[in-house]
């Protein structure tokens, strides 16, 4: 009797001793912070109109009122027949350019209106070096001046007579018209899980 009690016993001991050798558990760790889930559905999220994209910059032309306005100096020289009227040349480019608020343009078309006519002259008269005569050489310096003035009517008007054209009042409005977007926000979190609602406006 004896025996079976101290066999029941070395049994029990040992079962509590494996049960003790075992690791306990490893504690589950803290749940992480809450978290935003954005979920934005095609139906809830209109898609953004092209048309209300900002445009790209664009350039405006204005070159054509600098040749009207080189014609209408040459033109009025022509019918007061005074030569010296035709010296406005130098500056109509430059008044056209300060009426589109372009001051450094209109000191640079006045700039090469003034130099390169001389230049043009200074380099027909250096290739007629070694002609003799009063009158010798003059050709090439008046086509030398002309050539000049091609130069910079041409650089004027085809280079510097350009400008940023301001947007339209109907573009101006679509810009500041962002419409309104709303998304739905899941948040999960140790509480529990919550639902919200973000909009844009």
């Amino acid at each position: 009797m004896v025996e079976r009690i101290v066999l029941a016993l070395l049994v029990v001991a040992a079962v509590t001793s494996r049960a003790d050798a075992q690791p306990a558990p490893a504690p589950q760790g803290e749940p992480t912070a809450a978290a935003t889930i954005p979920l934005a559905p095609p139906s809830m999220t209109p898609p953004r109109d092209p048309a209300t994209s900002p445009p790209a910059a664009s350039s405006q032309w204005y070159g054509w009122q600098i040749l009207i306005s080189d014609a209408a100096v040459f033109s009025f020289a022509g019918l007061t027949r005074n030569a010296s009227v035709a010296y406005g040349w130098v500056g109509s480019g430059a008044i056209v350019h300060f009426g589109h608020g372009n001051v450094g343009r209109g000191l640079a078309s006045a700039a090469l209106r003034v130099g390169l006519p001389i230049v043009g002259a200074a380099w027909g008269a250096d290739s007629a070096n070694g002609c003799k005569g009063d009158w010798c050489g003059l050709g090439d310096v008046v086509a030398g001046g002309l050539i000049g003035m091609a130069s910079a009517e041409l650089i004027d008007v085809a280079l510097l007579a350009h400008d940023s054209a301001p947007p339209s009042a109907t573009v101006r409005a679509a810009q500041h018209s962002h419409g309104v977007e709303v998304s739905p926000v899941v948040r999960a979190g140790r509480s529990g899980f919550g639902l919200d609602l973000v909009g844009r406006f």
